[in-house]
């Protein structure tokens, strides 16, 4: 790892941009050195960059973060700080840009597992909520459960010749059917990874709100 102006300087140019200085000290640098070290390469190199703008290019300074890990973790920060307001500015954005959106969307539903089995329950869970009538929001169960529990639970039960790639030739089917649930928390309980399981489709059909035991 570089440490000093002398030796960092061999791998800069003149006409390097802001964004380009900071990509190759992260690259070559320290996390402890980064911030003086640019700051001395930027004055060699005559630029009249701000400390603002280094700062913004190199990214944290105190931890070994990526300057991506770090700009999702500032992001998800003021999310947080301001959920209104980002719900609101998402709404907006998705309106603006309902095609692309709806393109975005799509293609990490058939290239992202986790992402396809989110949508699927959270859309039986909306049939459900519409069914039965009942003023709540299906997001409510993923407060009490992962996706990834989901998954690994679907995943035990898969019979040989079921994967992601082929879902649709098989249903995610509840044991106890949620057609017995009389109120939202037993409809809560009934979509818990352990009333789950993989079904071929023909087999699902047929079963119906049925419970096979």
């Amino acid at each position: 790892m570089i440490t000093t102006l002398e030796d960092l300087l061999p791998h800069l140019s003149e006409e390097m941009t802001c964004r380009e200085l900071g990509a190759k000290v992260i690259a070559l640098v320290p996390v402890s050195d980064r911030q003086w070290l640019a700051k001395q390469a930027r004055q060699a190199l005559g630029k009249n960059w701000t400390d603002a703008t280094l700062k913004h290019w190199l990214g944290p300074s105190r931890h070994s973060d990526t300057r991506d890990e770090y700009r999702k973790k500032t992001n998800l920060n003021w999310q947080k700080k301001n959920a209104e307001h980002s719900r609101v500015r998402c709404r907006k954005w998705r309106a603006d840009n309902s095609e692309h959106y709806s393109e975005h969307r799509s293609h990490r539903y058939f290239t992202e597992e986790l992402v396809r089995l989110r949508t699927n329950i959270r859309a039986h869970m909306r049939r459900v909520v519409s069914y039965a009538k009942l003023d709540e929001k299906p997001e409510a169960t993923f407060e009490r459960w992962t996706v990834e529990e989901y998954k690994a639970a679907i995943e035990a039960t898969w019979k040989p010749g079921m994967s992601w790639d082929n879902h649709g030739e098989w249903h995610i089917d509840h044991i106890i059917p949620l057609a017995s649930a009389s109120s939202w928390e037993e409809l809560i309980e009934l979509n818990a990874p352990s009333n789950l399981q993989a079904l071929w489709a023909e087999e699902n059909l047929s079963k119906g709100s049925q419970r096979l035991c």
